[in-house]
């Protein structure tokens, strides 16, 4: 059963809008797919510290780290292929 005072908690606050992601450059782009389909998470690592030197990649490199958290190269590889597409 609801309580009155369980129906008046608000709602969670949605996530602020994430910044769209840069790309990382066409030499970038293809080493970090590259690295993903041969699953050399070190490489991709090194690569990703290399990147988040700029600032503008900082969304781009939070987000492929996640998903190498999670051990999630399927995603990861996702991403950046969405990305190949669109250049």
């Amino acid at each position: 059963m609801v309580t009155h005072a369980e129906e008046a908690q608000p709602a969670e606050p949605a996530a602020p809008p994430r910044a769209p992601l840069q790309h990382p450059g066409r030499q970038n782009l293809g080493e970090l797919l590259r690295l993903g389909r041969i699953g050399y998470v070190r490489g991709i690592e090194a690569k990703l510290n290399q990147l988040a030197d700029d600032p503008a990649h900082h969304t781009l490199v939070e987000e492929l780290r996640g998903h190498l958290r999670a051990f999630d190269l399927k995603r990861y590889t996702a991403v950046l292929e969405a990305m190949d597409a669109d250049d």
